[in-house]
C-alpha cells in the first residue's frame, strides 16, 4: 500500500510514463456500476437494476476495496443493491434471489451496517413469499380465545426477532424486542412458562448493550462515562471478571490520557514577565502543540493563529499551521482515493483556508501545489459525476491549475494516480 507521504511526493515529481492497460476494462464495468448508483440515488430502480446487471456480466465477483482506475478503490456490491432495488419495487422473489447471492459471495459481511440491513430485508422477503396460513375449519371460537391466540403469536414473533438481532450483535434492537415480549406476557398472562426465559434474555441483551456503549465511550476518550457504566454493571454482578478487567483498562487509559493534556495554568509554576507578548505566545505555542498531538487540529490552529497576532512571522507558529494544513491535505487525499469525493473536498478546503492566511510567510511550495492539485481534481470529478452543464466547477478547477503552474511551471501530474478523463484534462491545460 502506498503511504500518504509517498502519494504526495509522487504527485509532484515527473512521473506519468506508466500506462495501465486495465483502465479501459475497469472503466467498462465501473461505468455501468456508476450509472446504476446514480439511478439508485434518484430512486429510478428499474434503470439501476439494468445497469447493475450489465456490471455483473462484466465483473461478477462482489468485493470490498475493488480497484477501478488508478489506485481508486470502491466497495463493489452489485448483488446487494440489485436486491435492494427489487425490494423497493416490491418484487420480493427477485430481491430474495439477489440477497442470497450477495451472501454467497460473502463480501457484504465486511460492511456491518449493510449486512444487518440485508438480513432484515431477506427475512421480510421470506415472510412476504411464505404461503398464506390456512384458516382451520373449527367451530366458532370466542373473542377471548381469538385474543389469546393473537397474543401468543405476537409474543413468539417478538422473541424470534430478539434472537435474530442478538445473533447479529444488534443488542439495542434485541433489548426492545425482548422487552415487548416480556410486557405482553405480563399484561396478557399468556405463556407464563416463557416469562423466565424472556427475562433472562432481556437481562443479557441489556448487559451486552451497556458493554457496547461503554466501549464506545472509551474510543471517544469519554472515560468518566465509561467508568461509570462499568461500575453500574459491577453493582449488578460483582463477580463479573470481564467487567472488572474492562474497568481497570478504562481507568488506566484515563490516567494515560490526562498526562497528555497541558498542565492546569492555576497550578503551573509562575513564569517571569517577558515583554512584547512573548510570554503569552510561548504558552499558546505549547498548547497548540499538545492539541496537535491529540489530533485536535482545529483548536490547535486557533492557538497558532493567536501566536501570530502577538508575534508576527513566529517560525514555530508558521510551522505548526503548515503541519495542520498537511494533515488536512493527507486526509483529503486518503478520502479521494477511497472514493469519498464530498468528504475529501471538505478537508482540502480546510487546508486551503489555512494556506490562505495573510500574512503567512515561507509556505512550503509542495504543500501548496498538492493542495491545489487535489482540489482541482475533485472539482473535475464532480463535474463529470454531477454532469455539470454550467461549467462552474471546471472554471474553478482551472483557477487552481493556474496557481499550480505559477508556483511550479515545470509541474507534471502523475498519470497513474488519476482516471484517464481527469489526467487528460490536466494534461490539456498544461499545453
Amino acid at each position: 500500500m502506498i503511504s500518504h507521504k509517498t502519494k504526495i511526493t509522487c504527485v509532484s515529481v515527473m512521473l506519468g510514463l506508466v500506462v495501465f492497460s486495465s483502465f479501459l476494462c475497469a472503466e467498462e464495468w465501473f461505468g455501468y456500476y456508476e450509472k446504476a448508483e446514480k439511478a439508485f440515488k434518484l430512486k429510478n430502480y428499474s434503470q439501476a437494476i439494468s445497469n447493475y446487471t450489465e456490471a455483473i456480466k462484466l465483473k461478477n465477483e462482489a468485493k470490498l476495496g475493488c480497484k477501478t482506475w488508478g489506485v481508486r478503490l470502491i466497495d463493489y456490491l452489485p448483488y446487494y443493491y440489485t436486491g435492494l432495488s427489487y425490494f423497493n419495487l416490491g418484487n420480493y422473489e427477485q430481491a430474495q434471489k439477489y440477497f442470497t447471492e450477495s451472501l454467497r459471495w460473502g463480501a457484504i459481511k465486511g460492511r456491518e451496517d449493510l449486512f444487518k440491513d440485508l438480513n432484515r430485508k431477506l427475512e421480510i422477503c421470506k415472510e412476504k413469499l411464505a404461503p398464506p396460513v390456512q384458516e382451520p375449519t373449527t367451530p366458532v371460537v370466542t373473542h377471548t380465545e381469538v385474543k389469546e391466540s393473537q397474543n401468543a403469536i405476537q409474543i413468539s414473533q417478538y422473541i424470534t426477532e430478539g434472537d435474530k438481532f442478538r445473533t447479529i450483535g444488534d443488542f439495542a434492537s434485541a433489548h426492545k424486542q425482548y422487552s415487548n415480549a416480556k410486557n405482553l406476557i405480563e399484561l396478557s398472562g399468556e405463556k407464563t412458562n416463557l416469562l423466565g426465559d424472556v427475562t433472562r434474555k432481556l437481562a443479557e441483551a441489556i448487559h451486552a448493550e451497556r458493554l457496547a456503549q461503554a466501549d464506545d465511550f472509551v474510543k471517544q476518550n469519554r472515560f468518566d462515562e465509561a467508568i461509570s457504566m462499568y461500575q453500574t454493571l459491577l453493582k449488578e454482578d460483582r463477580s463479573d471478571e470481564k467487567v472488572k478487567s474492562l474497568l481497570k483498562q478504562a481507568q488506566f487509559a484515563r490516567e494515560r490520557f490526562l498526562k497528555t493534556l497541558p498542565p492546569d495554568s492555576s497550578t503551573a509554576t509562575p513564569t517571569p514577565v517577558i515583554p512584547n507578548g512573548e510570554q503569552n505566545s510561548a504558552t499558546l505555542l505549547e498548547q497548540g502543540k499538545q492539541l496537535v498531538k491529540q489530533g485536535n487540529w482545529q483548536n490547535a490552529r486557533d492557538k497558532f493563529e493567536a501566536v501570530l497576532q502577538l508575534v508576527p512571522n513566529n517560525p514555530d507558529a508558521v510551522q505548526g499551521l503548515q503541519s495542520i494544513a498537511a494533515q488536512f491535505l493527507n486526509k483529503g487525499i486518503e478520502l479521494y482515493f477511497n472514493g469519498d469525493i464530498v468528504s475529501s473536498e471538505q478537508f482540502l478546503n480546510k487546508a486551503i483556508d489555512i494556506l490562505s492566511i495573510q500574512p503567512l510567510p515561507s509556505i512550503n511550495s509542495k504543500i501548496l501545489v498538492n493542495t491545489y492539485l487535489f482540489k482541482a481534481v475533485v472539482l473535475i470529478e464532480k463535474h463529470f459525476l454531477d454532469e455539470d452543464t454550467s461549467g462552474i466547477e471546471l472554471k474553478e478547477a482551472e483557477e487552481f491549475i493556474s496557481k499550480i503552474y505559477s508556483i511550479d511551471p515545470g509541474f507534471k501530474p502523475a498519470k497513474e494516480y488519476f482516471s484517464p478523463r481527469v489526467f487528460a484534462y490536466l494534461d490539456q491545460k498544461k499545453k
